[in-house]
């Protein structure tokens, strides 16, 4: 008796498995509170899809299994992150994720009548149950960083320009979603009396508007180059907020790209100097 062939499109593979990858990498990112570079992310999609393909085409090698799964997940973590505490983190989350996604398209896959294919957990299922599957992800995760305790969400924050450091603390609130509209980057907004060390000099009191604090802080070398402006919305106000590249922003002690702005006006009452 002849059994049906299952037919394998390794385009189609490649892309769901990639596009898969870099949305759980995103979820993982913001799990684990990390801000990795938007290529780093794109490369470990793509070598996420690579490996699908690659495990889909020799089934007989040690790529499909478990070992071979979790050391993807963490060259894909190391190619996404970095090495060291946020290689740890990050991998810690995007196995978390993808171990909540599997369940959810193994539950809709039940629901559904399908059959999750051998070759990848995102086989055999339509984009539109990827999508609500991914949504679940992402409502789990957002839950997860929403009613965590408060305790420890005030971290240590190190500023570096050239020879110049500054030292903050900054609260982690998730609902900060403020992020510069060219680069995308994500922006730390910092009271800025704790930011003159880093910009070398006092500024005037009352502070200037974000415009006039340009050109003030324009005059410097070091800075000439790396100011911005982005525009932002708190309640009941809106404006224009002078943002700063630095050279390093570490949280605790690991790097995140993040642009630095300066608050018009105080922040945290002593508690703390930033918000992330």
């Amino acid at each position: 008796m002849l059994e049906a062939m299952e037919v394998v499109y390794l385009d189609e593979l490649f892309a769901v498995n990639a596009l898969t990858d870099w949305l759980l990498l995103l979820l993982a990112a913001e799990a684990a509170g990390l801000s990795p570079r938007r290529g780093r992310l794109l490369l470990s999609a793509l070598l996420g899809g690579g490996y699908a393909v690659l495990a889909a085409v020799m089934p007989g090698s040690v790529l499909p299994s478990g070992a071979g799964k979790l050391c993807a997940a963490v060259l894909l973590s190391a190619a996404a992150f970095g090495t060291g505490k946020a290689l740890l983190r990050g991998c810690a989350a995007f196995l978390g994720v993808s171990a909540l996604f599997a369940g959810a398209v193994f539950a809709a896959a039940l629901v559904s009548g399908r059959r999750v294919g051998p070759g990848s957990v995102a086989a055999g299922i339509s984009l539109r149950m990827l999508g609500v599957c991914l949504g679940l992800c992402f409502a789990g995760v957002w839950f997860f960083r929403t009613h965590r305790p408060p305790e420890g969400r005030v971290f240590p924050v190190e500023l570096r320009l050239g020879e110049r450091r500054a030292a903050l603390s900054a609260l982690r609130d998730t609902g900060n979603s403020l992020a510069d509209p060219v680069s995308g980057r994500p922006v730390l907004v910092a009271d800025a009396r704790a930011l003159e060390p880093l910009l070398g000099l006092a500024l005037p009191e009352p502070l200037p508007d974000a415009a006039e604090l340009f050109q003030l802080l324009s005059a410097d070398r070091l800075l000439r180059g790396r100011l911005g402006l982005a525009p932002y919305r708190a309640v009941g106000t809106r404006g224009m907020l002078l943002t700063l590249r630095p050279d390093a922003v570490l949280l605790a002690g690991e790097p995140v790209r993040a642009l630095v702005g300066i608050a018009p006006t105080p922040l945290g009452d002593g508690e703390y100097s930033a918000v992330f």
